[in-house]
């Protein structure tokens, strides 16, 4: 999937899966790409003419404004610092 996004495009959608991954409590560190898939990604974009699917100049800045907005959402709170719980 991520070979047909653009850069900008696979920054945006790999940045809301991680914080989905981040909201449900579940490892966010699965998204990260590792070296071999950013070497094919790279190769990819740069030697092959296949078709991308990019942000047009709106939508660019509207995917901006959106992580900047996710990003101030407060966090929710940690089920393991409960302050009501006895046991702690």
């Amino acid at each position: 999937m991520a070979s047909r996004l653009g850069s900008e495009k696979r920054k945006d959608y790999l940045f809301n899966a991680r914080e989905q991954l981040k909201e449900r409590g579940i490892d966010h560190t699965k998204v990260e790409l590792g070296i071999a898939d950013k070497f094919r990604l790279w190769a990819s974009d740069t030697f092959t003419n296949t078709q991308v699917v990019e942000f047009d100049k709106v939508e660019a800045e509207q995917a901006t404004k959106a992580r900047r907005t996710r990003l101030l959402k407060p966090k929710p709170p940690s089920p393991f610092q409960d302050p009501y719980d006895p046991y702690q």
